[in-house]
């Protein structure tokens, strides 16, 4: 019964958020500029390189990485604006208090909530991945090209493992600064500096190539390592606090 209750309270928010114009135009931007940046970052090498080349094989090891973080990062940014609008949101327009103040446990508000913000960024890193693998496979087979295996082991281990790590540590960050301010911008700037752990697996395999040569592959598993293990400090730390700060008595207090 108390999931049911948190699913709603997640359903509610979602349609809520969807009828707020810039959390829907960041929806539709992400979804498709994540998969087309990454499609042209792969197909373009793949189309005008001979693969066979060494050539090819240095560009796309570098590509490769950037392009599994880019997707991942383009994804988790809309948990910022979701849950800055469904918890400092509704405190900017007075529909918080009845929430309150119907009979719910702090657990099952907050489960909502996330849920609110999860469930959709989880559908764009998921789904926008698997567009991308199918669009990119059907170009190059039309084109007669070499198919690419996209995401590759270091980018699946990103997208499917740290990629949902670093929502719920965007999401608890949210729950922390609500309590302290009370526009949606403000916490949308604030809450949101958990993605940037995405910018790691990003930029740290490039000090991988020396030379110019290829990208060693351990210095790619190094760097998702390492945004997983940040990320999950990050959402551990985070969510204790933010469990032990959530009071709705104070939250009504506030509005």
């Amino acid at each position: 019964m108390s999931r049911n209750k948190s699913l709603v309270i997640a359903l509610t928010d979602m349609r809520r958020a969807f009828h707020v114009r810039y959390v829907k135009l960041s929806l539709v931007m992400v979804a498709r500029f994540g998969p087309i940046l990454v499609i042209v970052m792969m197909v373009g090498p793949s189309l005008t390189m001979n693969p066979a080349s060494s050539d090819y094989g240095i560009v796309m090891s570098i590509m490769m990485p950037m392009a599994a973080a880019i997707l991942a990062l383009m994804s988790v940014i809309p948990a910022g604006m979701i849950s800055a609008n469904s918890f400092v949101g509704e405190k900017e327009q007075r529909t918080l208090e009845p929430l309150l103040l119907v009979p719910l446990t702090d657990q099952q508000i907050i489960i909502g909530k996330t849920l609110s913000s999860l469930i959709p960024c989880i559908v764009l890193l998921y789904g926008g991945t698997l567009a991308t693998t199918l669009v990119l496979s059907i170009i190059l087979i039309v084109a007669g090209k070499p198919l690419i295996l996209f995401p590759d082991l270091p980018g699946m281990f990103l997208i499917f493992v740290v990629g949902p790590i670093v929502v719920l540590g965007i999401i608890s960050t949210m729950i922390i600064v609500s309590s302290h301010v009370s526009r949606v911008y403000e916490a949308y700037q604030t809450g949101s500096i958990a993605s940037l752990v995405m910018l790691i697996p990003m930029m740290l395999p490039l000090m991988g190539s020396t030379g110019g040569g290829a990208i060693g592959i351990e210095y790619v598993w190094l760097s998702d390592i390492l945004t997983f293990v940040i990320a999950v400090v990050i959402a551990v730390v985070t969510w204790a606090m933010a469990l032990r700060m959530f009071n709705r008595d104070r939250m009504v207090s506030m509005i």
